[in-house]
């Protein structure tokens, strides 16, 4: 059995679960992007910014990814019949089938290349690209949300862009690069020495996600 790491960020920790570890690697292959590792720091990050919440990991990632949510579901509140989505692009066919496919999909059915990640991912075995990023938007889809999410958060920057945009608020642009770290087996797996630094890219976000027409995950 492979041992499950801690996210740990100063004096706070999360042990990680079985669960969790499937729902990351579902994340892997569902939200798609050129650096999937990006999104699976920006949850262990976005965990620790609500720890408040108290919720697990596998909540966490359920609850924000389009393709797991049950809400967005054929049956979802958002998408059933008399849904407050049931006609528009979020809701059309190819859509609903491929959420219903991710609802379904078993840890064997997941691609090899997914677990394999999550599964180094909760071993403290792969760097983080994306410091400080707590959210994370698809590219080239329609929509501004994720520039409207820039303008009503004052400081908030686009850190990477890798497929996805993942975003870093003004509060998480201040962490320390290693603050969020995942820690197994005595390795400490913390910031991709080739990261952005402070969240800062030179173009400006509003700019880049204008041009993008990026839409920011539920």
């Amino acid at each position: 059995m492979m041992e499950l790491g801690r996210i740990v960020a100063g004096g706070w920790t999360y042990q990680i679960t079985a669960a969790d570890l499937v729902m990351l690697a579902k994340a892997c292959h569902w939200e798609g992007g050129t650096r999937p590792a990006a999104t699976l720091w920006t949850y262990a990050s976005r965990l620790y910014a609500r720890r408040a919440r108290s919720e697990t990991l596998a909540d966490l990632v359920r609850a924000h990814s389009q393709p797991l949510n049950p809400r967005w579901h054929r049956t979802g509140e958002f998408c059933r019949p008399g849904g407050a989505y049931e006609h528009g692009h979020e809701c059309r066919a190819s859509s609903l089938a491929r959420r219903d496919e991710a609802q379904a999909q078993t840890w064997e059915q997941i691609p090899v290349t997914a677990r394999t990640l999550a599964e180094r991912f909760v071993g403290a075995r792969v760097a983080n690209p994306a410091p400080g990023a707590v959210d994370f938007a698809a590219e080239g889809l329609d929509g501004d949300t994720t520039t409207g999410f820039l303008r009503k958060n004052a400081g908030s920057r686009v850190v990477l862009r890798a497929g996805n945009l993942y975003l870093a608020t003004a509060i998480s642009r201040r962490w320390p690069r290693d603050l969020v770290t995942v820690q197994s087996g005595g390795r400490i797996a913390a910031a991709d020495p080739g990261s952005p630094a402070g969240g800062l890219l030179v173009l400006a976000a509003v700019v880049l996600v204008a041009a993008a027409g990026a839409r920011l995950m539920t």
